[in-house]
């Protein structure tokens, strides 16, 4: 019990800073004033610096023309790789929102969701907020050297680390952590809970490959073989995609990389999940998953090798700039 008002504090203490009103004047505490904004202040999609498009290079996720991928909802969501996973948790497609970053927000449920699924998906080398409430989030001896030791710290970090942690955190963002901490501290005193150890991320560092979070999440091509391989940098098929059936992440691995007729028999792959080995044969329909796969050239019934990946700029809500691990380069 103690830890579900924990959580309840976490995600609160979040909305509160995010999309609270902040006005001290009020006769309600600033604790109390959030979810009064529903987009990022003064943000609309013509307004070049509210764009948050990381579009270029090796792309985990794609960007939509006139399109600015700002803070919506109870958590900010930001950015086009954070939409675009949401979106293919949301709807099966991760262009949905990509298309139409707005709808996050003309849809009460869609908001609600939003908040929802960045607390609760890792996105390694990162783990999720909900993990470190429940103590899934085992610190190893990189993550403790980082001072990245469980406690309401860790959440800030998680949220927008790359702006209010660490000692490169000064001014108005050190004011945006200290705030969570005390909104943090107000509903736990609220739900009657301590409200636990490490509530600040002064000396924090970023997540990063060294950290016991880091995890084969992702499905990329196998250039070995006419299939798919877990990995730990990000990509656009994810294991927590369609966490209820994981051959499905996998399935559209191989339709992205692999036309039939260059690859016929990817679809027959075994594959590694690190739990169970499983055959996708049944389920790697390429047609109906991913109709609009390009045509791949090849010879000899090889994978066609893509070019060299370049290492993804990774951030977490609005501006933490930490790379995930780099993807081969051959």
């Amino acid at each position: 019990i103690d830890a579900c008002k924990r959580e309840l504090a976490t995600v609160f203490a979040n909305f509160a800073q995010e999309t609270g009103a902040l006005t001290p004047d009020r006769d309600i505490p600033n604790w109390r004033q959030g979810l009064f904004f529903l987009t990022e202040d003064g943000c609309t999609n013509e307004e070049e610096a509210c764009a948050y498009r990381a579009c270029e290079g090796w792309q985990v996720s794609p960007c939509a023309d006139g399109k600015a991928y700002y803070g919506r909802g109870p958590y900010q969501l930001s950015w086009n790789y954070n939409y675009a996973p949401f979106s293919k948790a949301m709807f099966g497609d991760d262009m949905v929102l990509v298309n139409d970053p707005d709808k996050l927000v003309s849809e009460g449920w869609l908001a609600f969701a939003s908040a929802i699924w960045f607390h609760m998906t890792p996105q390694s080398p990162k783990p999720s907020g909900h993990e470190v409430v429940y103590g899934h989030f085992i610190p190893n001896a990189a993550d403790i050297q980082a001072q990245r030791i469980p406690g309401f710290g860790v959440q800030i970090m998680l949220i927008n680390g790359g702006l209010e942690c660490g000692w490169a955190a000064w001014g108005e963002n050190l004011v945006k952590a200290r705030n969570r901490r005390l909104y943090y501290e107000a509903f736990s005193a609220h739900f009657g809970v301590d409200p636990g150890p490490n509530l600040e991320c002064t000396g924090m560092t970023s997540f990063f490959g060294g950290s016991s979070a880091y995890g084969e999440q992702y499905w990329d091509q196998d250039g070995g073989v006419c299939g798919c391989r877990r990995v730990a940098w990000a990509t656009r098929d994810s294991l927590f995609d369609t966490p209820d059936n994981i051959d499905t992440a996998y399935c559209r691995c191989v339709a992205r990389f692999f036309a039939s007729d260059i690859c016929p028999g990817a679809a027959n792959v075994s594959f590694e999940t690190g739990w169970e080995s499983v055959g996708a044969a049944a389920q790697c329909d390429l047609g109906v998953l991913l109709p609009d796969v390009p045509e791949a050239t090849g010879t000899g019934g090889l994978p066609v090798t893509p070019p060299p990946l370049d290492p993804i700029i990774w951030s977490d809500e609005d501006d933490d700039t930490t790379p995930p691990p780099a993807p081969p380069t051959t």
